[in-house]
C-alpha cells in the first residue's frame, strides 16, 4: 500500500514539475521570437534617425509607428521604404502605422493614425 501511494505521489510530482517547465522552461518562446525580430528591426531602422521630419520611430514586434513632426511630400515612399525594409530583415509580414503629433507610446487601439501599410512576400498589401 505504501508503495502504491509512493508510486502515485512520484507521478503527481513529475506532472506538476513538467506542467511548471513547459510554462516557464520551454526553449520555444514567442517573446524571445519576438524580441529577436525587434532587435533585428530596430537595427536596420536605424537610419530613420537621420531624416529630420521623423520625430520618434519605435518597433513592437512586427509593427513599426513613425511619428512625423511635419509630413514630408516623401512620406509615402519613406514608409512604403521601411515596410519592404523589414519585410526582407525578418521574412514577415510588416506593419507600418503613420502618425503625425503623437507621443512616443503610441498604439493602434489609441486610434488617430494617418496611414497603415502592410509589407508581406517582398511586397506592398
Amino acid at each position: 500500500m505504501k508503495k502504491l501511494l509512493f508510486i502515485i505521489l512520484g507521478i503527481g510530482f513529475l506532472f506538476f514539475y513538467i506542467g511548471r517547465t513547459d510554462k516557464s522552461g520551454s526553449t520555444y518562446s514567442k517573446s524571445t521570437t519576438s524580441t529577436t525580430s525587434t532587435k533585428s528591426l530596430m537595427t536596420e531602422m536605424n537610419y530613420l534617425n537621420d531624416i529630420s521630419e521623423i520625430g520618434w520611430w519605435e518597433v513592437d514586434d512586427n509593427d513599426v509607428y513613425i511619428n512625423f513632426n511635419t509630413l514630408p511630400s516623401d512620406w509615402n515612399m519613406i514608409v512604403r521604404a521601411v515596410a519592404l525594409k523589414g519585410n526582407k530583415t525578418t521574412n514577415f509580414g510588416v506593419h507600418v502605422w503613420v502618425l503625425s503629433g503623437k507621443q512616443k507610446g503610441w498604439k493602434p487601439r489609441d486610434g488617430g493614425h494617418i496611414k497603415q501599410i502592410t509589407a508581406r512576400y517582398g511586397k506592398i498589401e
